[in-house]
């Protein structure tokens, strides 16, 4: 399934060494902008970008949603309602899915610039929240701050 906005494409597998990321997504209300919602919805995104940060391909699992979702996107500002930097999704409502895709400069909002702006100005300081937005909860059913993944007790950024 193809995800993103504009040029986003398929992965195509392989090695991208560069910056990795990850948020689990959840009903956790002490996530700015989401803390009225209740749902069973569990989900992860798992980022990773290229050698030079042109590129950040990603992986979003979306399970259990009370309603399926139709949108997904990386906020801003480290709130679930911040301004929309990248469309990960819009579709169909979806449920019980792995999407894949890859975010190049295009697909990120003009605010931000390029990827490797995300990459070096706000996701490595914890500013984008990937929301989940589904038929049951169009303001989002689940959240997630996007978070550095540690690799062998070091940040892998």
């Amino acid at each position: 399934m193809l995800l993103g906005s504009g040029t986003a494409t398929a992965d195509h597998g392989g090695s991208h060494p560069g910056a990795t990321f990850f948020a689990r997504l959840s009903d956790n209300p002490s996530i700015p902008g989401h803390d009225k919602v209740r749902s069973r919805g569990r989900g992860r995104v798992e980022l990773e970008g290229d050698s030079d940060g042109t590129e950040l391909h990603f992986e979003l699992h979306v399970a259990n949603l009370e309603g399926g979702a139709f949108a997904a996107h990386i906020h801003g500002e480290g709130r679930a309602d911040g301004p929309i930097w990248v469309t990960l999704y819009e579709g169909e409502p979806i449920n019980d899915e792995k999407l894949t895709g890859t975010i190049r400069d295009d697909d990120v909002d003009k605010s931000v610039g390029t990827v490797r702006n995300l990459i070096w100005n706000e996701l490595v300081e914890g500013n984008g929240v990937v929301n989940v937005h589904t038929k049951f909860e169009s303001g989002g059913e689940i959240a997630g701050i996007v978070r550095p993944r540690p690799v062998g007790g070091w940040i892998a950024v």
